[in-house]
């Protein structure tokens, strides 16, 4: 994993080829996690290594941040999940007893 969230678009036999990305990381992506809102909105949860690691929710859409958590854990984020709602975000820190926000 690398420090950038890649959107591709334009996948389709005749559409134009395109990517953007997101450079929100400061160090490397170790979790990712997305939640289908609906057709139009789609969240996604990223995780990354680092003393003091950051988490992002951002939209795919439009790529921009929603959410920036910092110092929720320590070392990195390991794990990323979204409940069924799309509502809670559950993490799972890289430290040694693997703790949980």
């Amino acid at each position: 994993a690398g420090a950038v969230g890649v959107k591709l678009s334009g996948l389709s036999k005749d559409a134009e080829k395109t990517q953007q990305f997101a450079n929100d990381h400061t160090d490397k992506i170790t979790a990712l996690a997305v939640h289908h809102e609906s057709k139009s909105m789609t969240y996604v949860a990223t995780g990354q290594v680092g003393l003091v690691p950051k988490i992002n929710v951002w939209t795919s859409h439009t790529m921009e941040n929603k959410v920036v958590l910092v110092g929720v854990h320590k070392v990195g984020v390991c794990q990323l999940d979204f409940s069924p709602s799309g509502k809670l975000l559950v993490s799972v820190g890289m430290d040694k007893h693997h703790s949980i926000a």
